[in-house]
């Protein structure tokens, strides 16, 4: 039984708030502001509100509104149907997300979108997709490999989560299970191995871009950014602020944040006698900055002349295995993911090759805690 404070309080609590049996419920409030009563159907989303207890809710939070003089009875309109639809909610995530996509990223979306989702899911109602169209679309995918289910599938439940996050679905489907496509360590290699590879690149620059890379643990995206005045000779620095996303140049770098690093002595001597303008690009291939795909091209060829293994790949001769050099020396995988300049020390984990760090990442996915010993790379 409700004692006399509760049945006031409860009383207080439900003042204004009357249950419509076909409808929900309907809340009344009075705002001094406006001088008028007004009638709340739906909450701050546009549902709705069709329990009690999301009647309390939304009635205090407009007695807040009002008390701050910030009430404002539009925000209390029902949801636009055609944001409920698919191809209208799918859009609009894609443009929220998309300034903080890499260009390369933002094109492989952008062609999910286009050209598959929105084709597949037209303008359904979001709130239809359930556990079974959800099942069907996977089955779908089944001529795909399993990476490219992977991708289309994780971006499917990354765009869903959002429609939950926002409330434009109430409850979560259930995803259909598929198979999650492991990391795959690339091959690394010895600095005798790189040099015997490297010695049969015949282009010059093309070399120099490449032991850069190694010796200065750069992205690809990176040594193909570098101008000539990020090329700090007299302070031995290094300054990595510009970067390639395919064939886009960028004022950032992948993770958006600007590094000084030392600059190795053999760069430096390899940089010193061919500095040019400081605003022109360190490695250029007929005036133009080298492309990956050069980079790459020069590099395989050279690789299969000296008959190494095809799984030695350019990214793992140079910043896998500088990132393997580096964590057999030291020991301190926190160095390391400093000097790779890693947001995350788990992706730090798939670059250091070695059986202590593989056993942590791969069975389960769990990081261990390791206390770094302030050691330098």
């Amino acid at each position: 039984m409700l004692t006399e404070p509760m049945q006031s309080a409860m009383t207080a609590l439900m003042r204004g708030i009357r249950k419509n049996t076909k409808d929900g419920y309907e809340i009344k409030v009075y705002s001094r502001p406006h001088k008028h009563s007004f009638c709340i159907n739906w909450n701050e989303r546009g549902f709705r509100i069709q329990s009690e207890r999301e009647a309390i809710r939304v009635r205090a939070n407009a007695l807040t509104q009002i008390a701050n003089r910030t009430f404002d009875p539009n925000n209390y309109n029902p949801i636009k149907l055609q944001d409920l639809t698919f191809n209208q909610a799918i859009l609009k995530w894609y443009s929220e997300i998309s300034d903080r996509l890499s260009p390369t990223t933002r094109k492989e979306y952008n062609n999910k979108i286009t050209r598959l989702f929105i084709p597949t899911f037209d303008n359904i109602d979001v709130r239809d997709l359930t556990a079974s169209r959800l099942n069907d679309f996977h089955n779908s995918l089944k001529d795909r490999s399993p990476k490219t289910r992977n991708n289309i599938m994780s971006m499917l439940k990354s765009f869903i989560k959002h429609l939950h996050r926002i409330e434009l679905i109430k409850q979560l489907p259930t995803m259909p299970k598929w198979e999650r496509v492991s990391y795959k360590y690339r091959k690394v290699c010895s600095w005798e191995v790189f040099e015997n590879i490297i010695s049969k690149i015949p282009d010059e620059l093309t070399r120099e871009a490449i032991i850069t890379m190694r010796l200065q643990w750069l992205r690809t995206g990176e040594v193909r950014g570098l101008i000539w005045e990020t090329v700090l000779f007299d302070s031995n620095q290094l300054v990595i602020k510009n970067s390639f996303s395919g064939n886009e140049f960028r004022e950032t770098t992948k993770t958006g944040n600007q590094a000084t690093i030392h600059l190795h002595s053999t760069v430096k001597d390899m940089l010193w006698p061919r500095r040019g303008h400081p605003k022109a690009f360190v490695f250029t291939h007929r005036g133009r900055p080298l492309s990956e795909s050069w980079l790459r091209k020069r590099f395989n060829e050279a690789r299969d002349k000296v008959g190494y293994s095809k799984e030695l790949c350019l990214y793992g001769a140079t910043r896998h295995s500088s990132a393997t050099e580096g964590y057999a020396y030291s020991k301190d995988i926190y160095a390391v993911k400093k000097a790779l300049r890693h947001e995350d020390i788990r992706t730090t984990l798939k670059y250091t090759h070695s059986e202590e760090t593989q056993s942590i990442i791969e069975p389960s996915g769990k990081v261990i805690q390791v206390k770094p010993n302030n050691k330098e790379v």
